[in-house]
């Protein structure tokens, strides 16, 4: 199990760095994972900015990484719903973390502020 007692309780750990607690989330919205879900960096050890926005959409965090569009991506993702196996070589061939603008992009986070909890040092 992913995630540590300040993880956000309305979401899922996924991945983790394996450093300081650093671990990859996906949000719940009512409740629930869904198309929309942001995607989020969480960094317990960081107080005073825990949370970088990595995506707006589970989608859309792929895509940044594997540097396309997120439309590229949304038609890979069907086309693996549909039962063709292409995701997961896809994003061996592509995937680079690297690409996530944490000071950019992550800045966004506040969109998202009503559903993360503060971080206690």
């Amino acid at each position: 199990q992913l995630g540590y007692e300040s993880t956000p309780r309305d979401a899922v750990a996924f991945g983790s760095m394996g450093v300081d607690g650093v671990h990859y989330l996906i949000l719940k919205l009512d409740g629930k994972i869904c198309d929309h879900s942001p995607v989020i960096q969480f960094s317990p050890m960081d107080f005073s900015s825990p949370y970088s926005l990595l995506g707006h959409t589970f989608a859309e965090y792929l895509a940044t990484a594997c540097g396309v569009d997120t439309e590229e991506m949304r038609k890979l993702i069907e086309r693996e719903r549909a039962g063709e196996s292409v995701l997961a070589g896809f994003l061996r061939d592509h995937f680079n973390h690297e690409r996530l603008d944490l000071d950019g992009f992550g800045s966004q986070i506040t969109e998202y502020a009503d559903l993360l909890p503060p971080v206690d040092p």
